[in-house]
Parts: C-alpha cells; sequence; structure tokens
C-alpha cells in the first residue's frame, strides 16, 4: 500500500477518521435516541454553551422556538445531555 506520492496512505487515513466519525455518532445514537430522534424526526435541534441569550448549558430548540433549557452548570455535559435526552423524551410525549 506504500506510495511515492502519499495518496495511498491519505485515503486510509480518511477511512479510519470516517470510521471513528461514524463510530462516535453511534454512541451518541445510543447514549441519547430521544435527541437523537428530536434531530432527525421533529426537525429539532440542540444548542450546547452559554450565549447572549442564555445562561444554560443546553437548550433544546424546534422551529416553534425554545422547548427545553438546562440548568447553568453540571458536573458534565454529558448530564446535561442525559437530562435534555430526558426533557426531549416527555415534550414528544405531548404529541
Amino acid at each position: 500500500m506504500a506510495s511515492t506520492n502519499g495518496v495511498a496512505h491519505d485515503s486510509l487515513r480518511f477511512k479510519i477518521l470516517n470510521s471513528k466519525k461514524r463510530e462516535a455518532m453511534k454512541t451518541f445514537e445510543n447514549r441519547y435516541p430521544n435527541l437523537t430522534a428530536w434531530i432527525r424526526t421533529y426537525a429539532g435541534w440542540i444548542a450546547i454553551g452559554q450565549d447572549e441569550m442564555s445562561r444554560s448549558l443546553v437548550r433544546a430548540l424546534s422551529p416553534g422556538g425554545l422547548v427545553w433549557e438546562s440548568r447553568k452548570a453540571y458536573r458534565s455535559i454529558d448530564d446535561a445531555l442525559a437530562d435534555a435526552d430526558r426533557a426531549v423524551a416527555a415534550e414528544v410525549a405531548t404529541y
């Protein structure tokens, strides 16, 4: 697979990075199935980080606006995303 111009090496690196990216997405989908459905099925999205409009760490939004926002601080972003996953499940249950 050695190549004098580096093309084979770059191709292998690209495949490895894509494989890791797919693996990370599977992990997110497994850990946060309700957020995944929120994004894929209900045209929702999440925002992570504070901004000029909100001091919350994570927000769940829809085309109609803010659906849920987290507290300002969590022990980890994973904990905040887990809260968002539960909140979105409760929201979707009302549809």
